[in-house]
């Protein structure tokens, strides 16, 4: 395992996840949000999920996320799954039930915006969990984390898988570096393995504030390339886009923002705010006249424009075979363009 997205069980993100066949060195985690993507579903998201484990034999890290802080304008099906669980957090274990005998590891995850830990719930959790699952993993924030970590100690064991989840802090903020050393003699004395995390997109990027072929500076991917320098064994991110606030409304604003390996960087395609079918017109030409995309063309080892499904639905669009004038099909698309680059390259 070298690399560990991060998808929300949305519409955009499980499409994107399906459209990538991808190889042991990727695990990736599904945060589950609500109980079906959309609520005229006569399946649940559980179901779903184990539908794909069974279709393609991929390991998953499941969690039922308790850090997501409910707003006003949360979207209804969200806040309606996340409101019980928050109040009532030992609610998770039954969500984790309907994946015993799966390929799954369970994330074992704790509510970090609480004023006081909750004793006893990561140990009673570990616990249950055990009886079913021979691999648990333990996602830390940075708040709470030592008491997280001291109730884990007596129930971890080899081969357990403890992922420190930054948020948006900055894995290359100096005051980390004795809380990472702390963090990795813990999994070297319990011999768990270990995963950074961190959000590469800030909340505050907007399309409306990118410039056309230009690499975004206010984003940094180096964790990709130094994590193993940090003393982690994996990285992990939201693959390509943005943590969704996961609210509703909003105007539409044409943009991309598209990923490069060779720079490590993200760089910027936009349209015209309120005018969607810029997407088409737009930003697809701007993305495929450009550097970036040119690199992915000569220096790849395959035919990448029709081998990428995120490239390839943008080559379809500019040609005008498929449509694509909506956001959220420019998520997967950036989505998937950047789950095939790790699988590709990394």
């Amino acid at each position: 395992m070298k690399y560990v997205p991060i998808f929300r069980f949305r519409d955009s993100e499980k499409k994107a996840l399906e459209s990538v066949a991808y190889s042991s060195k990727i695990i990736p985690l599904i945060e589950i949000v609500q109980e079906k993507r959309r609520s005229n579903m006569n399946v649940n998201c559980f179901d779903e999920i184990k539908s794909y484990i069974q279709f393609t034999g991929n390991r998953l890290f499941i969690d039922v996320p308790l850090y997501i802080k409910l707003k006003s304008n949360t979207a209804p099906n969200v806040a309606n799954f996340l409101r019980p669980i928050l109040a009532n957090p030992s609610l998770r274990l039954s969500y984790f039930n309907h994946f015993i005998g799966e390929n799954i590891i369970p994330v074992v995850s704790y509510n970090p915006h609480t004023p006081l830990f909750q004793q006893n719930f990561i140990s009673n959790e570990i616990m249950q969990l055990r009886n079913s699952f021979d691999q648990i993993a333990i996602r830390i924030s940075l708040n709470h984390a030592q008491s997280a970590l001291n109730e884990a100690s007596p129930y971890l064991i080899p081969n357990d898988i403890i992922i420190l989840d930054l948020d948006t802090t900055s894995h290359t903020d100096s005051s980390l570096v004795p809380f990472c050393q702390y963090i990795l003699a813990y999994a070297q004395q319990h011999q768990c393995q270990t995963v950074l995390v961190r959000a590469a997109i800030s909340p505050d990027t907007t399309n409306t504030g990118l410039t056309n072929n230009q690499v975004i500076t206010t984003l940094d991917n180096t964790l990709l390339t130094n994590y193993s320098n940090y003393g982690f064994g994996a990285f992990g991110d939201y693959c390509g886009i943005k943590k969704d606030e996961l609210t509703e409304g909003g105007s539409i604003s044409p943009g991309c923002i598209f990923y490069h390996w060779w720079d490590n960087a993200y760089y910027g395609h936009k349209g015209i705010y309120k005018q969607a079918p810029t997407f088409t017109s737009m930003v697809a030409p701007s993305v495929m006249s450009s550097i970036p995309w040119n690199n992915y063309q000569t220096m790849s080892s395959q035919a990448h424009e029709h081998s990428c499904p995120g490239c390839r639905m943008i080559s379809n669009i500019a040609r005008g075979i498929e449509a694509g004038n909506s956001a959220p099909k420019w998520k997967i698309i950036i989505s998937s363009h950047y789950l095939y680059t790790m699988e590709e390259f990394l």
